[in-house]
């Protein structure tokens, strides 16, 4: 008996041993804190492609790697927009009609060339076909001149009495119009497989300028990481010229994307406003300061709370925040309705840069962030997603618990005792940066 009790005690130290080992060193999956960080989007050139050596007038590859580092998805996201009905305003006008909208915006991907000595491989064969085109569509007018005087100098001949001489000729003439039909097929046939060429590469063009940035997934608990993209062209390089032996050249990639910062954290709500309340209290009111980001390139650094009387009803109070906001990423902040803009030629003005959305809510109840309060007369519409501008990289945004008309409970009882409540803040916008590679094209030498 006592055998059977000494095997039983060693297989349950074995088991719970088995249970529990190995796991200390570990961190549970659920641990991991994906909002952290002030990285977006990343990319980098591979090693090797561009090369930093490239022979003039011939083909080579651009890889770039793409990593989504931060906490949000890059996907196309649907912005609502203020438009007035005869289009945009101008620079120094507000729009007259103005009209929301809806429309989808979604990532791209952009590389620029020097492109008196680089450019798309894609574009270059474009190019080339469009010149072979026009120059054939020249030696095809030129036919059919040539065919419109050989034929009036035959029919002349056959008006003519018939001599040796002429009829030679009128052989000759018959054999150099049987050649220009011979040859003004060969060019419309050409032509045609042209055109059908143009259709291929514009294809090719529209894919690797349009649908770059699709999506790329953002860390998660299931991939702490994030997702990364491989993304391959192929650029050619075009003669230096016969002074040079060698010419530098830079390479850009410049990336356009919609992007998100979430925010959450608990804050002391403390309706003792002038401290006058004796005793223990769950919490006091304290500046929070986030030096680690929040998985976005756009970060809140700080968070001042303060508790402010309503004049209208001592017995009521509101909280107000004080929201501190920078960009801490390597790139520039635009507008989200205008992201895709920034990745052409399109002219942007001012005020496209720097813009975010931010909507805030306290315990599921939304704050008002505007900057431009209305008159204490007039009845405050219910509190929207408001847009702000950073400068110099950052703001300061003032948000509060605002009364809105037939929502009393939405403030707070000046009698009730301290307590911690959930924090919420989300900013929307659109983020572009740039990337860049030197390379040297050499001339082929021949001797």
């Amino acid at each position: 008996m006592k055998k059977i009790i000494f095997v039983f005690v060693v297989v349950s130290l074995l088991l719970i041993v088995g249970c529990t080992g190995g796991s200390r060193d570990k961190s549970p999956i659920t641990d991991v804190d994906v909002r952290k960080g002030t990285d977006g989007l990343t990319m980098e050139f591979t090693k090797n492609a561009p090369p930093l050596r490239v022979f003039e007038d011939s083909i080579f590859p651009i890889a770039v790697i793409l990593k989504n580092r931060g906490a949000t998805d890059i996907e196309p996201v649907d912005v609502e927009y203020i438009e007035s009905e005869e289009g945009y305003a101008s620079e120094d006008e507000q729009p007259s009609k103005p009209v929301k909208r809806i429309k989808t915006v979604k990532g791209s991907l952009v590389f620029g060339f020097e492109t008196t000595f680089v450019d798309l491989s894609e574009k270059v064969k474009e190019r080339s076909l469009e010149s072979e085109k026009n120059s054939l569509e020249n030696e095809r007018s030129q036919l059919k001149d040539k065919k419109r005087i050989l034929e009036n100098e035959m029919n002349f001949i056959l008006e003519e009495p018939g001599t040796g001489d002429v009829d030679s000729r009128f052989n000759e003439i018959d054999e150099e119009l049987s050649g220009i039909k011979v040859r003004n097929d060969e060019i419309n046939d050409r032509i045609i497989e042209i055109s059908v060429e143009v259709i291929d590469v514009r294809k090719k063009l529209n894919l690797i300028e349009n649908d770059l940035l699709d999506e790329i997934k953002g860390k998660s608990i299931f991939s702490p990481n994030g997702d990364q993209e491989l993304i391959t062209i192929n650029a050619q390089t075009k003669k230096i010229g016969a002074q040079s032996e060698t010419r530098p050249s830079t390479i850009l990639a410049t990336a356009c994307y919609p992007y998100k910062t979430i925010f959450g954290a608990s804050v002391c709500i403390d309706t003792d406003i002038y401290g006058e309340r004796r005793g223990k209290k769950v919490c006091s009111i304290t500046d929070l300061r986030f030096g680690e980001g929040q998985g976005a390139p756009v970060a809140i650094t700080k968070i001042e709370t303060r508790m402010l009387p309503l004049p209208e009803d001592s017995n009521l109070v509101k909280p107000h925040f004080l929201i501190h906001i920078e960009n801490k990423g390597n790139g520039e902040v635009v507008e989200l309705s205008k992201v895709e803009q920034a990745c052409t030629s399109e002219r942007l003005d001012y005020r496209s840069f720097n813009t975010i959305i931010i909507k805030a809510s306290l315990s599921g109840k939304p704050l008002d962030c505007r900057i431009k309060k209305e008159g204490p007369k007039a009845e405050p519409p219910p509190p929207a997603p408001t847009t702000i501008r950073l400068r110099d990289k950052e703001n300061l945004v003032r948000c509060t618990l605002e009364l809105i008309p037939g929502e009393v409970d939405e403030l707070i009882d000046i009698n009730r005792d301290a307590y911690i409540a959930p924090l919420s803040i989300e900013l929307e916008y659109g983020y572009t940066f740039t990337i860049s590679k030197d390379i040297i094209i050499e001339k082929i030498l021949t001797y």
